[in-house]
């Protein structure tokens, strides 16, 4: 059954400081329609040292070429399954999505993977103040603010969580226009002529935002944008975002949300 000794190193940007605790998982990247598989799951350790054995990788790959005769139709053929690794590593909410991982050659040196959040910048993300585990937990605690009637609610994101909201916090209406339009070609004219007060449009623009950031930056992005349509379900019209910098130098947004 072939197997792969899995050695790893996770630091923290710059490449100083070793990530501790991180949840590590090691993809085969398949090319045969199987589908990828984790072949590993495993947890940094105090060094942010990852080690251990994977699963089996290798998958029968098979291929349709056409028949060398008569020259009608195809045949099935198999193909080598050739082994292609991605990593993802989560810790909290930060998560760097799927990378390139190679292993180090047996007795070479291992060449650390550098995540693109601080170790100092890893903060949970919070509700009125009360930690969340994770973007689910963020949109649990939202809501029962939302269902109590709380007049103000503040969902605050630090580090790499707060990062794709910085262009748009702090920006008065023209300002917040222009940006919504220029990473939406075509959303002001779909948006602005509709009779809703200034700050309705805000709500619709930061919605956009948490939307297209899930895709590129933070999963909790998508866990803001459903807490942001809940609220304005719930009868919440109005939202302000402020950014801030934190006594420890991390970047935080605070997302007030009220009626």
């Amino acid at each position: 059954m072939p197997t792969l000794n899995i050695r790893g190193r996770v630091m923290c940007f710059p490449g100083t400081s070793p990530l501790q605790n991180a949840t590590v998982e090691i993809f085969d990247v398949d090319s045969g329609g199987n589908g990828d598989d984790i072949i590993f799951t495993g947890t940094t350790d105090n060094n942010g040292y990852l080690q251990g054995t994977s699963s089996d990788w290798k998958d029968r790959n098979t291929a349709r070429v056409p028949r060398p005769w008569p020259f009608t139709g195809t045949v099935e053929v198999e193909v080598p399954d050739v082994l292609v690794l991605m990593a993802r590593i989560r810790i909290g909410s930060y998560d760097t999505g799927r990378i390139p991982f190679s292993l180090p050659p047996p007795g070479a040196a291992i060449v650390p993977i550098v995540v693109p959040w601080s170790c100092i910048g890893i903060r949970k993300p919070k509700v009125n103040g009360e930690e969340c585990n994770d973007g689910y937990d963020l949109q649990v605690k939202a809501r029962a603010a939302f269902e109590r009637g709380d007049p103000t609610v503040h969902i605050t994101l630090y580090g790499p969580d707060a990062m794709p909201f910085l262009p748009f916090a702090d920006k008065n209406m023209d300002a917040l226009k222009a940006l919504v339009g220029a990473r939406l070609p075509g959303a002001p004219n779909m948006l602005y002529p509709n009779p809703v007060v200034a700050d309705d449009l805000i709500y619709i623009a930061i919605i956009i935002l948490c939307v297209g950031a899930a895709y590129s930056i933070s999963v909790i992005a998508t866990a803001v944008a459903i807490a942001l349509i809940l609220a304005l379900i719930l009868g919440y019209e109005h939202v302000k975002v402020h950014s801030a910098t934190e006594a420890d130098g991390t970047v935080s947004v605070d997302f007030e949300i009220s009626k």
